[in-house]
């Protein structure tokens, strides 16, 4: 989704610098944009901790990240920083006074008016079953739980924000994949 985006202003006169993982720059390179390493926490860990219904990082990783990207955005001077799924960038952006836009799934905001299926890691499907939850406790506990479970992951998100010095503190983990500027809905 960056790589669409990022072609797309490009060929409208854009300076473009794609930042991304160690990991991923070589294949950016090769579809012809400048590139510059950033550090990124590891996915696996970041996905098994959700999955445990744990804050996806830790202060200490959320706060390397943060310090990652203003060290970028201080290198390269840019009008606009544009991330997908890089949740530091609502605290760095802020911080560097840089706008930003977020590409997200609509089920990532809290604006989004579907259905709220509890996750897999809910510890009542064990107990309860899958489908019984979700046919009879998601409608009406769904929103509710899913509301004090983004306070819960917000955590380190609010702790790094006030350490920065944050005018607002997160206290919706949801809110960490969006912005304030613009918000670029994939689905």
């Amino acid at each position: 989704r960056p790589l669409l985006v990022a072609r797309e202003l490009a060929r409208r006169g854009h300076r473009i610098v794609f930042a991304t993982d160690e990991r991923h720059r070589a294949w950016v390179e090769r579809q012809g944009l400048a590139v510059r390493a950033v550090y990124t926490p590891d996915a696996r860990a970041v996905y098994r901790r959700l999955r445990q219904m744990q804050p996806m990082y830790t202060a200490d990783e959320l706060a390397r990240s943060v310090r990652a990207d203003l060290a970028l955005i201080r290198a390269v001077g840019p009008d606009l920083v544009i991330g997908d799924c890089r949740n530091s960038l609502r605290i760095s952006s802020e911080s560097a006074a840089v706008p930003s836009a977020a590409i997200r799934n609509a089920n990532c905001t809290p604006w989004f008016g579907g259905v709220v299926r509890a996750p897999a890691s809910f510890p009542l499907n064990r107990i309860l079953g899958k489908q019984r939850v979700d046919r009879y406790l998601t409608p009406l506990l769904g929103r509710p739980v899913r509301a004090l479970a983004c306070r819960h992951l917000a955590g380190p998100f609010a702790k790094v924000q006030k350490q920065m010095g944050a005018r607002r503190l997160c206290r919706d983990f949801r809110l960490m994949f969006t912005s304030d500027d613009l918000n670029l809905i994939a689905d």
